[in-house]
């Protein structure tokens, strides 16, 4: 599979895991744009088989995703503040 196509599938899933269950419009364009950010500043960085090796496993890609997004500020895992909700 090329690049392009892995990053396409890998987006669709995130979003699919991340965004399906968010009822809420608002958090889940939110949680859209976070995984798109992403694909476009982390995950496209990657060769076609590092992609495979960090993104091949659902369960590895969350935990990629989840740092990111830790790293990003977006999430903080001690005081449980969610990625969609504005930095103050």
């Amino acid at each position: 599979m090329k690049k392009e196509e892995i990053l396409m599938e890998l987006e669709m899933e995130l979003k699919h895991f991340f965004c399906r269950g968010l009822s809420d419009a608002f958090k889940r364009k939110a949680m859209e744009m976070a995984v798109e950010k992403f694909i476009q500043e982390r995950a496209s960085r990657y060769t076609e088989a590092e992609l495979d090796k960090h993104f091949g496993e659902l369960e590895e890609a969350s935990r990629v995703f989840l740092e990111y997004l830790v790293g990003e500020g977006l999430l903080d895992l001690k005081k449980g503040v969610n990625p969609w909700v504005p930095k103050s």
